[in-house]
């Protein structure tokens, strides 16, 4: 029993059978309606995933880039008397120079050591010692690494007979 309430409460409203069948066919009509617009956002979302794997999928553009080519100017001196200057040293003895010409100094001349075949000793006009420089080192660190032991080297009024800048961000005179 209810509190304060009376027995001869108001009655609970008597449903029709038509009122029935209509509040379930609405209801029957909200889980279609919820289905179909989940099966059409998941068709989309399917559809864009299938866009962005065909984008992936598909071959880049090839851009083929000419690389510059450095012919040396001066002298490559071969000290095995072979005659055998491979394309990739007169190459890299061409980036030295522009490197070189870029810090301020001029190349006057580049040997290949006798039984070497990555080394290239370098010198610098005004300059009385020669670098030792290797092939499979960069030219732009190797002429950095120069520029600072020529300045290096003139500061402290030392003379020596060659400069080791194979190894990076060393150098080693003799």
């Amino acid at each position: 029993m209810r509190t304060n309430r009376t027995i001869v409460g108001q009655r609970d409203k008597q449903e029709k059978a038509s009122e029935r069948l209509m509040a379930r066919q609405k209801a029957k009509n909200k889980k279609i309606i919820s289905v179909i617009i989940t099966v059409g956002v998941l068709l989309v979302l399917f559809m864009l995933a299938v866009m962005m794997v065909r984008e992936w999928m598909r071959p880049a553009e090839v851009v083929v880039v000419q690389a510059e080519e450095y012919a040396p100017t001066v002298e490559i001196l071969d000290e095995d008397s072979s005659g055998y200057i491979t394309e990739r040293m007169k190459q890299y003895v061409g980036r030295v120079e522009r490197d070189f010409k870029d810090a301020g100094y001029k190349v006057t001349r580049a040997i290949i050591p006798a039984g070497k075949t990555r080394e290239v000793d370098i010198y610098v006009e005004g300059r009385t010692e020669y670098y030792k420089m290797n092939l499979d080192r960069g030219t732009a660190v190797s002429v950095e690494d120069a520029v600072r032991m020529i300045e290096y080297l003139s500061e402290r009024a030392i003379a020596p007979s060659y400069v080791d800048v194979r190894i990076a961000g060393k150098a080693y005179y003799k």
